[in-house]
């Protein structure tokens, strides 16, 4: 990403000129806005920051990046002062522009916001970031299909596909023998608007719930995960804490990915649990193998809900048999 340092065309400057030789009152406009959205940026971040206030000219763009560069924040950037910056960008509809200089400076001063502010800012981001992408890409032996979603989505659908699958290469092969294809579920659009679920509109799953309103579900030849939940907005259910492409990817591993023989020593692991009257992630995970394999994969990435009961140390405490199986087929234990 480039730097807030570098030099945009200050205002004043006559505009660009195309090939045609006409102006281009496009860029000239841009650049005006980008000067402005610097200087309010610049003069809520001045509550915080030691500036020499002798040679400032309002929303001069050499002073701005002059003093943005040396800032250096006394205090904390406060919830309060993160909705301002916020308040910024949305008035602007949200342009690219926009959200690149307010990414710059959560960057820049990460350390001086408060962990609210900076949990604040960050999920505004994503929940502003364009929904415009589409298209086709491969990771851990699935095709991803995405279509109006955000990237971030189609970047986290890849990541958690190639992780969960880099330890074990004959799973990815296996996977992609089957020709299985994970769908992101866009934030607007129900799970059953999606190619591969159409069929499964007005019908409940075996537990009496509607299909249509779930976010994530897993057949024999697609999985489907919700954009919010992999993009982390405001709109997940579950707060960020619990990933549903974690989940849902770990019934594809388990149906498609995994041999015979360790869905029999799965399989052997469950009932040996429910024969122990050992503890189980939740209830969920006590309904049947399908769910017990999936809830104890979130729990071994530490990506579970409740976080009580997540962790790759609380599977090996609580489910030794079970963890053993998981380091096997996931490899080392470790945060996704």
């Amino acid at each position: 990403m480039a730097s807030i340092g570098n030099t945009p065309r200050l205002a004043s400057q006559p505009p660009a000129v195309t090939q045609g030789g006409r102006s281009s009152q496009a860029q000239a406009n841009g650049a005006k806005q980008e000067n402005a959205f610097l200087g309010s940026i610049q003069k809520m971040l001045s509550k915080a920051a030691s500036l020499d206030p002798r040679t400032r000219v309002p929303n001069s763009p050499e002073l701005i990046r002059s003093e943005v560069g040396k800032a250096r924040l006394d205090g904390k950037v406060t919830v309060q002062e993160a909705k301002q910056l916020q308040g910024v960008v949305a008035k602007n509809s949200t342009t690219p522009t926009e959200r690149k200089v307010l990414k710059e400076q959560l960057d820049r001063y990460s350390s001086s916001f408060e962990p609210a502010a900076k949990k604040n800012l960050e999920r505004f981001l994503r929940d502003t970031e364009p929904a415009d992408r589409s298209g086709v890409s491969y990771s851990g032996g699935v095709r991803i299909s995405a279509r109006g979603v955000r990237q971030s989505a189609i970047d986290e659908a890849n990541r958690l596909t190639r992780e969960m699958t880099k330890a074990r290469p004959d799973i990815a092969q296996r996977l992609k023998a089957s020709g299985h294809v994970l769908v992101i579920v866009p934030e607007k659009l129900k799970l059953t608007d999606m190619p591969g679920f159409q069929s499964l509109r007005g019908q409940t799953s075996i537990d009496g719930r509607p299909y249509d309103g779930m976010r994530g579900v897993s057949t024999m030849s697609h999985t489907a995960v919700a954009e919010e939940n992999l993009s982390e907005l405001s709109t997940d259910k579950y707060g960020g804490d619990f990933s549903t492409g974690v989940h849902e990817f770990a019934h594809a591993i388990h149906h498609c990915g995994v041999g015979a023989q360790e869905r029999q020593a799965i399989q052997k692991a469950y009932e040996a649990q429910k024969a122990r009257g050992g503890l189980f992630t939740d209830a969920h995970a006590r309904k049947n193998v399908d769910e017990y394999f999936g809830q104890l994969t979130n729990a071994y990435f530490g990506r579970n809900q409740p976080q009580s009961q997540s962790g790759a140390q609380w599977v090996q405490k609580n489910d030794p048999q079970a963890y053993a199986l998981l380091r096997q087929i996931y490899g080392p234990p470790r945060q996704l």
